[in-house]
């Protein structure tokens, strides 16, 4: 351990040391969750808006408990919107998970504003595993709320989305990816949580015609990492997301997570378009983890490629040191310990059949003084070629680099963009043409929704392609959409009859 990551860790086994001192002098909920030997829940769902009463209404979600205090307000996920995931951290417990509206948009969460309420008991055998998922709230009209203090809304003016969570659109330069987040991530699980909520980040509006290749980075890592890959990626063709963890928690708890999140088809959903997966380190563990829970489900979205890049497959025989003799345990040196049962259960279930693993492993020492060329400076050899892993891979390719600076790699890189030119697109060519035509630059009426303005704007001409009749469609809201226009049968959402109308005012567009 460097100078600069031992004071580090010196100075989270005081922060520790601290809130165990602070919970026993004045116990509260919200600190319970943030001592590290204390096991936690996520608490994760879909916000369902099914009448779309709150597309344009900033939400929030709350867990109150009243165990030391009344109405404690132990976590919060404020930038959330409707008909997307959002998630909790919470200790054993009984709680109260109330969804605020601002509805008269005075950048306040207040009691007249909520909802959606549920109850929850975690722990002392009733939900007490590590995630709880399909933990969904029904938004209805406002309801009778109790005392809650008002709570003021994060301004996200810049960050907002339609498909994704609000704050999920960031830039890699954005603060939350700073090293000191990573630190926290690695030491202060419960607080990262709380700071990044979301876990999935994206760097744009989702484009639904462009692959997904999500990144996943490995302990006390960055997702700035893959900078050199993402930037060697077609723009037109691929979009880049990221699972953006505490590299420090639960490798379970992540492992669920990143199903619920983005294969599970709720969190994210794909419909038939297959999603890539690129994983560095012990990333390749939490993706590895997260496909033991795949089910192979119409609804889940299809993982067609899974490049894992120098990850101990085989564990780390180090943290099982850590474990014994460290001053503040960490929960991932106990799952990255060989004998225990997060490393020998890795690979308990087979990989869905779509899937195919191209394991990519590093074998250059960069250490001062090396004793052949047995490990890539980090993780051993043995551990990265793990036999479970070689069984279950394609193919195998070994790149002379460091543990880190293997994503620099230029071989690497070509190798992995080999990967992603055979993953095939679910629409076909000549769809792709006109999708890359773009939209119109044209004035939009203000009845119209932000999805409407969104489609028009990005994918107009691809739209009219399809009315014209000059593409096929490809699924049945395609089909039906022309049929509205062409053939007079009736609009079945908001959305055709928007489109509609935008036909019949703009004849020189058709």
């Amino acid at each position: 351990m460097n100078a600069l990551a031992g004071c580090t860790y010196m100075k989270y086994v005081k922060v520790h040391n601290d809130y165990k001192r602070i919970h026993k002098n004045d116990p509260s909920a919200a600190n319970l969750k943030r001592i590290i030997d204390s096991d936690t829940t996520v608490v994760f769902g879909i916000l369902d808006d099914r009448e779309n009463l709150y597309e344009s209404v900033s939400l929030g979600v709350v867990a109150y408990s009243d165990e030391f205090s009344a109405n404690e307000r132990t976590d919060a996920m404020l930038t959330v919107s409707s008909n997307t995931h959002f998630g909790l951290n919470l200790p054993a417990g009984e709680f109260n998970i109330v969804v605020f509206a601002d509805l008269d948009k005075d950048g306040y969460f207040r009691n007249t504003e909520v909802v959606g309420k549920r109850e929850i008991v975690l722990g002392e055998g009733n939900e007490s595993a590590l995630i709880v998922g399909d933990y969904d709230i029904r938004l209805l009209d406002a309801i009778e709320g109790a005392n809650y203090s008002a709570i003021a809304v994060p301004d996200l003016s810049l960050k907002k989305s339609l498909y994704y969570p609000a704050g999920s659109i960031r830039s890699l330069g954005d603060p939350i990816f700073d090293q000191s987040m990573v630190s926290l991530g690695l030491f202060d699980p419960a607080s990262f949580i709380e700071k990044c909520p979301n876990m999935f980040y994206a760097l744009e509006e989702d484009s639904a015609h462009k692959i997904p290749v999500v990144f996943v980075h490995g302990i006390d890592g960055s997702v700035r990492a893959f900078e050199p890959l993402v930037e060697a990626l077609d723009e037109t063709r691929f979009k880049p997301w990221f699972f953006y963890y505490p590299s420090g928690a639960d490798l379970n708890q992540m492992g669920k997570l990143f199903y619920d999140i983005l294969l599970s088809g709720k969190g994210v959903p794909l419909s038939k378009m297959p999603m890539v997966i690129v994983a560095h380190s012990m990333g390749g563990l939490v993706v590895r983890e997260a496909l033991n829970h795949y089910k192979s489900g119409d609804s889940e979205n299809r993982v067609e490629a899974f490049v894992s890049i120098a990850s101990p497959f085989g564990g780390i025989r180090a943290a099982a040191t850590g474990e014994k003799h460290g001053l503040l345990v960490l929960p991932v040196w106990r799952d990255l310990n060989p004998e225990k049962q997060f490393v020998r259960g890795l690979f308990r279930n087979e990989y869905p059949e779509s899937l195919k693993h191209h394991l990519f492993y590093a074998y250059e020492n960069d250490a001062f003084m090396k004793f052949g060329k047995n490990s890539d400076g980090v993780v051993s050899m043995a551990s990265q070629l793990d036999k479970r892993a070689q069984e279950g891979a394609i193919n195998q390719f070994g790149f002379e680099s460091g543990h880190v600076s293997i994503l620099e790699d230029r071989d690497m890189i070509e190798a992995t963009l080999e990967v992603l030119g055979d993953v095939k697109n679910f629409y076909p060519p000549e769809h792709l043409e006109f999708l890359d035509m773009g939209g119109f630059d044209v004035e939009i009426d203000q009845a119209y929704g932000h999805r409407t303005e969104h489609l028009i704007r990005n994918v107009g001409k691809y739209v009219m392609a399809i009315i014209r009749g000059e593409i096929t469609p490809v699924n049945p809201d395609q089909e039906h959409l022309r049929k509205v226009i062409n053939e007079g049968a009736n609009a079945k959402n908001s959305l055709e009859e928007e489109l509609l109308d935008f036909w019949k005012k703009n004849p020189e567009l058709r």
